[in-house]
């Protein structure tokens, strides 16, 4: 799962998929970007 939040200002991907949010953007060329590992509860 991916979400993100703040489009036009400091944009953070938001995911539950612990290897997608190790990615570090700026070695990719897109160091205004985040991404965060967030749990999310299935309940």
């Amino acid at each position: 799962m991916i979400v993100f939040e703040h489009v036009e200002h400091e944009p953070t991907f938001l995911t539950n998929d612990a290897d997608f949010a190790s990615l570090e953007p700026s070695e990719h060329g897109v160091p205004k970007i985040s991404v965060e590992h967030v749990r999310v509860d299935d309940g």
